[in-house]
């Protein structure tokens, strides 16, 4: 502290002798947020100040308050009613009447699905990678026919009579491409796409 902010009285005493006082301003410490050493707080203008300083310099650990508790949350998507019978990841397009034009669906896991409750009846449901929106819902009923696509042997045309992948309770025709990254894997969903379908002739 610098000895200019000292007072001083002088008080004279018998004879010739002075007594002088030196009178030092009081000034409010703080622990040190490093050493835990009171230090000099030369902000010490009011209470205030003292107050929101003293919040400011307090550290906080992220521990504080206990660990974060989170509820489990169950996710449905409505498959966990349905046994898989065939994945494989795959892009899908739609045919747009308006435009005369293949337009892309998305990208992801093709599923061919049967039901638990009714092992006569299977879906074809694929949802785009990441986002989880569906590209296409629809029954695999008797008649549809999986056509190879004349300009690739790793891509398949057929037609839904009613797609339900845009939440429509009514259902809309729709006629899909599925593509794949190898000849390979287009064969052998041809193989089970097939056999779900033809099976449910007659029936």
């Amino acid at each position: 502290m610098d000895h200019r902010d000292h007072c001083y009285v002088v008080l004279p005493l018998l004879g010739d002798r002075l007594l002088i006082i030196t009178i030092v301003p009081f000034r409010r410490s703080r622990p040190s947020a490093l050493t835990g050493t009171p230090t000099m707080d030369i902000h010490d203008d009011d209470d205030n100040h003292n107050e929101d300083a003293g919040l400011n310099d307090e550290e906080l650990s992220p521990n504080d308050g206990g660990a974060a508790k989170f509820a489990p949350v169950e996710v449905t998507s409505g498959e966990e009613n349905f046994i898989p019978v065939h994945v494989v990841s795959a892009k899908l397009l739609r045919f747009d009447e308006g435009e005369n034009q293949w337009k892309e669906r998305g990208q992801g896991d093709a599923k061919i699905l049967q039901f638990k409750d009714k092992p006569n009846r299977h879906l074809f449901i694929m949802r785009r990678a990441q986002i989880g929106k569906l590209a296409a819902q629809h029954e695999l009923v008797a008649g549809i026919e999986l056509k190879p696509h004349p300009s690739s042997d790793k891509c398949f045309i057929w037609s839904a009579l009613a797609d339900y992948s845009d939440e429509d309770d009514e259902g809309h025709p729709e006629t899909f491409c599925i593509r794949f990254s190898t000849k390979e894997l287009a064969d052998e969903f041809k193989k089970q796409f097939d056999a779900v379908t033809k099976a449910k002739v007659g029936k």
